[in-house]
């Protein structure tokens, strides 16, 4: 468990907030945090034997870097200005935490004297919630075709789905149970919201499926204030993992008083790769600053579909439930 205060004094600005709250935290989990990616790249490196797609994901993930910096005013000459769009300036705050976890982890690291880790290695661990989709869009042969499918007749990925599917249909019980845990091993979570006998409770459950040398988790208390930034949040509690900013489960609780958390869905129809947001044409923010940005800046659950539908980059396939406590009472019938 970890708990993270920022400070409410009006002299500190939210700049300084985060990124110190994200430097403490380096230094507090780096051993954790050292374990968590040995672990992660260990599957990773089992994945890319049949993938071929870490280096254009990491590529991705520069290009997701350098597209945050630009917006948030990580540029010569105008570094102390906040940006006066909201969603950049919470873009802002959450590259800072990250960039405060990055600077503390790394001073730890070269005290042990250990490979240091950059940017890009922490933006592979926060993304390892959707790593399964990205390692199969990202395989040479699915970016080849993303490139050639410029209009929407010639869907080449479509093809090439098609011949692998008539080619993985042997009608033998042993072909069924391989082909069921392939699908599974796709899959990563489940959730429940349930609401008890005569309302007296509601229950909101989540499940993670996942290799056992990710049970390095830590359940994180996130409490910073961020005044001037029409936050609704001042407080996040979750699920989370080493070297992360957000839950990797998709486990949240706000002091808003919504629950958000979500079930990953499989990809049946192939011919979605095809759509696949690919830098440098279709810029856009990493999902999970996407979703914490959501998270922050809405106060319903009509608000955060709202604000989330902004963006489908095609990597996250999740149905999403977001249980708004504020709407409970209990013991009375709930609202329709």
């Amino acid at each position: 468990e970890l708990r993270v205060f920022g400070s409410s004094l009006p002299t500190v600005t939210n700049d300084v907030k985060m990124y110190s709250s994200g430097y403490v935290e380096g230094l507090l989990t780096c051993v954790r945090i050292s374990q968590y990616y040995a672990n992660v790249h260990s599957l990773l490196m089992g994945a890319e034997a049949s993938h071929h797609a870490l280096l254009q994901i990491r590529s991705q993930l520069e290009a997701q870097v350098g597209f945050m910096k630009a917006n948030i005013n990580l540029v010569e000459h105008i570094w102390p200005e906040e940006p006066t769009d909201i969603k950049w300036k919470h873009g802002r705050y959450l590259l800072f935490q990250m960039w405060g976890l990055m600077d503390g982890y790394n001073v730890a690291a070269r005290h042990f004297k250990v490979h240091e880790l950059s940017l890009v290695d922490f933006f592979l661990l926060n993304s390892m919630g959707e790593m399964t989709t990205l390692m199969e869009a990202y395989e040479p042969q699915k970016v080849s075709d993303r490139a050639k499918a410029s209009s929407p007749p010639l869907v080449f990925l479509q093809k090439n789905a098609l011949v692998r599917r008539s080619n993985d249909t042997v009608d033998t019980e042993v072909a069924e149970d391989a082909k069921w845990e392939k699908r599974m091993r796709k899959s990563r979570c489940s959730a429940l919201v349930r609401v008890k006998e005569n309302n007296a409770d509601l229950y909101v459950g989540h499940t993670t499926w996942a290799d056992y040398s990710t049970m390095t988790r830590i359940y994180k208390y996130y409490h910073i204030p961020l005044p001037g930034a029409e936050s609704m949040v001042t407080l996040l509690s979750m699920s989370s993992y080493p070297g992360t900013i957000h839950s990797g489960d998709t486990y949240i609780m706000a002091d808003s008083g919504l629950v958000i958390t979500e079930t990953q869905l499989e990809l049946i129809d192939f011919f979605k790769y095809d759509s696949v947001q690919d830098f440098p044409f279709n810029a856009h923010l990493p999902n999970w600053v996407h979703l914490l940005i959501t998270t922050r800046l809405a106060s319903t659950g009509a608000e955060w579909a709202k604000i989330w539908s902004t963006q489908n980059t095609g990597t996250l396939m999740s149905q999403w439930l977001i249980v708004d406590y504020n709407l409970y009472k209990v013991g009375k019938p709930l609202p329709e």
